[in-house]
């Protein structure tokens, strides 16, 4: 499984707290584009089928998207954050 980003570095991504547990997952990140704009977030289980799916219209600067998590089981996920024609899918740990 290849993990890929077309998210230039000020759009750093970060996600915490990882590994997770039995909690919310929060995604930051900082947003350029000065329009709000429509943020889908996807998890995908280690299999990269959609187990979740969050959607957010977000806002230049920092945004914050909480993610619940304490339901999910396998012993790790991948976040895909879109928007504004961007993608990054990143790795998260579950720890139980």
């Amino acid at each position: 499984v290849s993990l890929t980003s077309s998210y230039n570095a000020s759009n750093q991504i970060n996600l915490f707290p990882n590994p997770v547990s039995y909690t919310d997952l929060t995604l930051e990140y900082n947003q350029t584009s000065t329009l709000p704009q429509q943020t889908q977030i996807t998890v995908l289980d280690p299999l990269m089928a959609s187990v979740r799916s969050v959607s957010a219209v977000t806002n230049e600067g920092k945004n914050q998207i909480m993610i619940p998590f304490s339901d999910l089981t396998a012993p790790f996920y991948y976040i895909r954050l879109s928007s504004a024609g961007q993608t990054s899918t990143q790795k998260i740990v579950v720890k139980r």
